[in-house]
């Protein structure tokens, strides 16, 4: 099974979800997708990315996604805190494209790969994933690309475009 991550990447959730499936029997793989050659960019350490979620959890209720709102209260913190949960916020959100995921996709179906082909018990076994959120789109996705997953979950994710869920199918 693999555990796609929220937007705020494999974090202590992400770690607990993959912990209770591999508890329950299975194999659980949550790959970091922000992780560059086993290293995430400073705007997307851990540490920036829990400032980032801690300054979003301080705003009114209702108004995370507002970006008024968010730019009214970045603008009254010092400095570098400004600067750096900006950053991490541009890393993490980036363009409003609606294939922003798609970069992402790839790393999954080498994931998929990887249980199906290299890991001695999970070779040829059936494969599935689960995702939260930003990783629930994610999923969505790899169904639609990945013809070796054999099942998804979507928590609350967006959907593809209905173009690429048609003629998807699977056995």
């Amino acid at each position: 099974m693999i555990v796609i991550q929220e937007a705020w990447g494999v974090n202590g959730q992400i770690e607990d979800v993959t912990r209770r499936i591999a508890a329950a029997g299975y194999v659980a793989l949550a790959p970091d997708l922000y992780a560059v050659k086993g290293e995430r960019p400073a705007a997307l350490s851990r540490d920036r990315i829990e400032k980032a979620v801690d300054f979003l959890q301080r705003l009114p209720p209702g108004s995370m996604m507002d970006p008024a709102v968010r730019d009214a209260e970045l603008a009254k913190l010092p400095g570098s805190d400004k600067q750096q949960i900006s950053e991490s916020f541009g890393q993490i959100f980036g363009s409003g494209a609606p294939d922003r995921l798609q970069r992402f996709v790839p790393p999954l179906r080498d994931a998929v790969r990887y249980l199906r082909s290299e890991r001695p018990e999970t070779r040829q076994q059936r494969v599935g994933c689960v995702g939260f959120c930003m990783g629930g789109g994610l999923s969505a996705l790899l169904a639609c690309e990945e013809p070796e997953l054999s099942a998804a979950a979507v928590f609350y994710g967006s959907a593809p475009a209905s173009e690429r869920i048609e003629g998807t199918s699977k056995n």
